[in-house]
């Protein structure tokens, strides 16, 4: 089959939420209340998750398991299920309610409360764009640059290296299948390319 493309999510604006989980589970109510903001990152920049709660805010315990139920919950998007990346998400606050929170309600709370935050931080779906460096003769040049405009590519170079033109690029990497045995059509064998990772953008 066609490989596949390892897609990301982020988002593009910051937002806070007050999650308040109320439930019952196994004969009991369980509840548990979360505030979390959370805020775009520069891309490449990772993800933070941390806690700016007041240390007698909940018993102990707590504060570590609700951290890391949202790095958990960073690792499936909300648009696509792929993982969130360059977000920076902030534990600002947690109700504990004596005989009714527990580890369940927490974990919940946490994990819809960071999905809704995200849900309303404009979510948006990022693609891997590739740098590519393709070698032709200079007779061959035109139709190389078409191809790669064709496929959403962006010229960023061109030196001569003795009769060969170096032709340095990005594209997305979901345009590029296919893309040796094409340049090998237009340019009658005598292309030759490299590609490698070079950051994520949104899809375009």
């Amino acid at each position: 089959g066609k490989p596949q493309v390892v897609y990301r999510e982020t988002i593009q604006k910051s937002f806070t939420i007050e999650e308040r989980f109320d439930r019952e589970i196994g004969g009991g109510r369980q509840t548990a209340t979360v505030v979390i903001q959370v805020f775009p990152r520069k891309r490449g920049d990772t993800n933070r998750v941390i806690s700016k709660l007041e240390p007698e805010c909940l018993p102990e315990g707590y504060e570590a398991l609700i951290l890391e139920t949202l790095e958990q919950r960073l690792e499936s998007g909300v648009l696509k299920g792929f993982p969130i990346v360059d977000i920076k998400v902030v534990l600002k606050n947690a109700v504990f309610e004596e005989g009714l929170s527990t580890d369940v309600s927490f974990r919940a709370a946490a994990s819809i409360g960071l999905q809704r935050a995200c849900e309303q931080a404009n979510p948006v779906l990022l693609e891997p764009i590739m740098g590519l460096e393709v070698l032709v003769p200079e007779s061959f040049m035109g139709d190389v640059i078409g191809d790669l405009n064709s496929r959403h590519g962006r010229v960023e170079q061109i030196e001569p290296r003795g009769p060969i033109q170096v032709i340095k690029a990005i594209a997305p990497l979901s345009r590029m299948f296919g893309y040796s045995t094409k340049l090998r059509s237009i340019s009658q064998g005598r292309g030759t390319f490299t590609m490698v990772f070079s950051h994520y953008d949104p899809v375009s």
